[in-house]
């Protein structure tokens, strides 16, 4: 029994390193590359709620591969953005997100998307200097 015990601790030891060796060696352990979510992933209509405000609709659109949106009956006045990191949360994911802006009052926008269910997403409006939350649901 005592030769056991003895080498309870050297034989766990070994099993717990070759488990290692195996999931560090595995093709899944591997980070994947995640494609971007294009701007047909967005097309639809959503109600955004902007920092407690009544819900607005929003229809986004895809044009020419970029993402337009028109809030309530406004014409098309949100249009897509390059990502800023000045502005933007800092995140090496960029597949889910969607930088928009509101030409018509210098708005920012800022969406992720959620990734279990892309049925939401969730961010915030830049306006004045401040920063107000921002939840939309597909509808």
């Amino acid at each position: 029994m005592k030769k056991i015990t003895r080498l309870l601790p050297v034989l766990l030891g070994l099993s717990a390193m070759n488990l290692a060796v195996v999931f560090a060696s595995s093709p899944n352990a591997e980070a994947k590359p995640r494609p971007q979510t294009s701007a047909s992933a967005w097309v639809g209509t959503w109600s955004c709620n902007n920092d407690g405000w009544p819900n607005v609709q929003v229809q986004f659109k895809d044009h020419y591969g970029s993402v337009v949106g028109k809030i309530g009956n406004d014409a098309w006045a949100l249009q897509q953005r390059n990502y800023d990191p000045s502005i933007d949360p800092p995140t090496g994911r960029k597949d889910h997100v969607l930088p928009l802006w509101v030409p018509s009052n210098g708005t920012q926008w800022f969406l992720a998307m959620h990734t279990r269910n892309n049925n939401y997403a969730s961010g915030f409006s830049r306006w004045d200097g401040s920063v107000f939350g921002l939840t939309c649901k597909r509808q």
